[in-house]
């Protein structure tokens, strides 16, 4: 049999194990990626605008000796924060199925040459795998057969028992390339023959997927539990002279220390500060562990069984790796957190469990060697006394022991991540058919279990939460989210609930949620950003200034924003001076904030005086925002009283544009406040305009055929003089 993994002497790895490890490293960055930015794809921030109106002079009117002024709204912009979704991740789950292929493939090949034992055990495992992703359901074949399951027994368990029993001389390459072959074939055959989309497909085999990655996650981790402990034994007998190892106590102090953290994290019900701000995370401790069993692996080859060559094993560390990866970087992915917290509940008990094990095991049979500073870490896996696998029962009893006093509950977790997965695969079957009220119902009905098992999870309620949120049950979306904040604070969904509280008699409301949050996340920004903006609405004015200053120093504050906010302010209370002096300010380190341009340009028209900048024309592509409304308003008032009719040529644009419905009136207004007071004389008759008599065709130009909103193209030819008619005009 060829060995995929590399010996001593040899200076480059095969291409096989290179790839395999390549594919595990991308997947642990990907993870990691998702382990910072998850939060933000899942459930992005979002400001969101309030307009006020604001009355306001834009002409004077002559009656007689008198001059009346002609009074419309002007609309002050302010800006709180929403948070959007939750959202569905089917990029993550492609990514998914694409590490369960790779990782199936070298999965095949790897324990095809093993004794029988092992490989029939490794077949029980993917049998078990492909059993449940009940690809089945997708509609491959007939509905209700499993047809899918046969086939890729026959094609992936049929070959890997023939390279086993007749041909366990094949190179490894070989099999890889076969097996590598058969499921891509399979997958294309999965993903092309179903009828659903691929997003679709792909959120199925992930959310089926989720038992048997939590699975491969498990034995990752039972695999390098103790590995921490090993590799505080190498620092400290590694060194070529007895001088420079640290010896027994140096050992027992370092290793005593990392286990007391551990202990201290799992007596304070799964939580520890480390630093200010800083939680012990033991994700982050799996992953020295995997690095030391990879570097170690050499030396740990005396432990394996006689039916397990040293490649395979190496191999099967890199499979488990790229599982364990993918399955937590989808559950990140997801912010799933009832997944996740059983991850972090039984990496913890698992690195505690089977670390203080290994610490016995070394005192047991290197202790008087670690007292002479002898070079341990070499004969570690040579045990005298006490047996290495004796070590691992230990461990692994201590860990069945806890969990059992536990109730088991890192498996209710599991269960409910993958009813939130399942739950998930549901509201996308309910996004694609709005009609059918039936898959929505049966998602809300995937989160409540996961509720059950897991009570108040946050990917469940705000699964929940945007069911109602569609149906318009505001009512409903306030009680899930007030229990998911009763189990553990959040300031998204702080903020979300907040939002929520959006009439004037929820002040008091708004206030409670947003305090409650800053109670448990006092330096979050958002969050004293939206309390300084609630205060605005009181004559609390040190309330405001407090809490504003708090969101400017806070990480992550939107400066932007708050300047927007604090020129309204300004405005609102008529402190002119300031307000100006802030609009000189802001628009010089933000000149494109479209809420600080509308707010500047309201400014101005109260003040008589002008714009600070000038205003860029609106994209008539871009479909208007509450802000981006309110700029070309405020301009459009001042172009007008200025004789400007710029504005004309895109007004009927933006009008066309269906998404622009909710301020059609507005735009109509500006158009025909445009027209009258531009100066202009525009002809009203539909749909295109007329020759006016009174206007040599040298005159007539393109910019006042287009004022209407028609098309030079479909003028009609100028008539002959003689039939020529006075056209009727608008009055100026």
């Amino acid at each position: 049999m060829t060995s995929p993994v590399p010996s001593p002497s040899t200076r480059r790895w095969p291409w096989p194990l290179l790839l395999l490890a390549l594919c595990a490293a991308l997947a642990l960055g990907l993870a990691g990626w998702h382990y910072f930015t998850a939060e933000n794809a899942v459930q992005p921030l979002q400001p969101v605008a309030q307009l006020t109106p604001v009355p306001t002079t834009v002409a004077e009117v002559a009656v007689g000796l008198a001059r009346l002024p002609v009074q419309a709204n002007g609309y002050l912009v302010t800006q709180t924060y929403d948070v959007a979704g939750p959202f569905l991740r089917p990029g993550a789950a492609l990514g998914l199925v694409a590490v369960l292929g790779v990782a199936l493939a070298y999965l095949l090949a790897a324990v095809s040459p093993l004794s029988r034992l092992y490989f029939v055990a490794a077949m029980a495992l993917v049998i078990f795998l492909l059993m449940s992703l009940n690809a089945d359901l997708l509609g491959v074949f007939e509905t209700g057969r499993q047809y899918v399951l046969l086939l890729s027994l026959v094609l992936l368990v049929g070959p890997a028992y023939y390279f086993h029993a007749f041909r366990p001389e094949t190179a490894f390459t070989t099999r890889l390339g076969t097996f590598a072959a058969l499921v891509t074939g399979l997958g294309l055959l999965v993903f092309l023959q179903n009828p659903n989309p691929a997003d679709y497909t792909a959120l199925h085999l992930s959310a089926y997927f989720t038992t048997a990655g939590a699975v491969a996650f498990a034995l990752l981790v039972l695999w390098v539990a103790f590995e921490n402990v090993h590799g505080l034994l190498w620092v400290n007998t590694q060194a070529d002279t007895p001088a420079g190892r640290y010896g027994l106590w140096a050992f027992l102090l370092a290793g005593g220390l990392y286990l007391s953290i551990l202990l201290l994290y799992y007596l304070n019900q799964n939580q520890l500060l480390v630093l200010p701000g800083i939680q012990l995370d033991p994700y982050l401790l799996l992953l020295p562990a995997v690095a030391v069993a990879w570097l170690g692996q050499s030396r740990r080859a005396a432990t394996l069984p006689a039916g397990v060559p040293p490649g395979a094993a190496a191999t099967l560390l890199l499979v488990l790796v790229l599982l364990a990866a993918g399955t937590l970087g989808y559950a990140l992915a997801t912010a799933n957190d009832p997944l996740l917290q059983a991850g972090r509940d039984f990496t913890a008990l698992a690195l505690l469990g089977l670390g203080g094990a290994f610490l016995i095991y070394v005192l047991l049979n290197f202790g008087p060697l670690l007292r002479q500073k002898k070079a341990v870490y070499r004969v570690v896996f040579q045990p005298r006394r006490f047996p290495f696998y004796a070590m691992y029962a230990l461990g692994i009893v201590a860990v069945v022991g806890v969990s059992m006093r536990n109730n088991f509950f890192v498996l209710d977790q599991v269960q409910a991540g993958a009813y939130n997965n399942l739950g998930d695969l549901a509201r996308l079957e309910s996004e694609l058919t709005p009609d059918d009220m039936s898959r929505a119902l049966l998602a809300e009905r995937y989160y409540a279990e996961s509720d059950v098992l897991d009570q108040h999870n946050h990917k469940a309620s705000l699964g929940r939460a945007a069911l109602y949120r569609f149906r318009l049950q505001r009512q409903n979306e306030i009680n899930i989210l007030r229990r998911a904040l009763a189990r553990r604070p959040s300031p998204r969904i702080s903020l979300r609930l907040a939002a929520l509280y959006n009439e004037q008699q929820d002040f008091f409301d708004r206030l409670a949620v947003l305090q409650e949050g800053l109670r448990a996340n006092p330096t979050n920004a958002a969050l004293n950003a939206d309390l300084a903006q609630l205060y605005s609405r009181s004559a609390l004015a040190d309330s405001v200034a407090h809490y504003r200053a708090r969101a400017t120093a806070a990480t992550g504050s939107d400066d932007a924003m708050l300047a927007a906010n604090e020129l309204a302010y300004r405005i609102r209370q008529q402190d002119w001076v300031g307000a100006a002096a802030l609009v000189q300010e802001a628009l010089t380190t933000d000149p494109d904030n479209a809420a600080l341009q509308a707010n500047a340009l309201l400014l101005a028209r109260l003040t008589g005086k002008s714009a600070a900048a000038p205003t860029p024309l609106p994209d008539t592509t871009r479909t208007l925002n509450d802000a981006r409304f309110a700029r070309l308003y405020h301009d459009a008032l001042g172009r007008a009283t200025r004789h400007d009719t710029t504005l004309l040529a895109l007004l009927p644009a933006l009008a066309a544009n269906p998404d622009n419905a909710p301020f059609l009136d507005q735009l109509t207004l500006l158009r025909a406040f445009t027209q009258h007071y531009g100066g202009g004389r525009w002809l009203l008759n539909k749909p295109c305009c007329r020759w006016p008599a009174a206007r040599e065709p040298a005159r007539l130009t393109t910019s006042s055929c287009r004022a209407c909103g028609c098309s030079t193209r479909a003028c009609p030819p100028r008539p002959p003089a003689a039939s020529r008619k006075p056209a009727k005009t608008a009055p100026h």
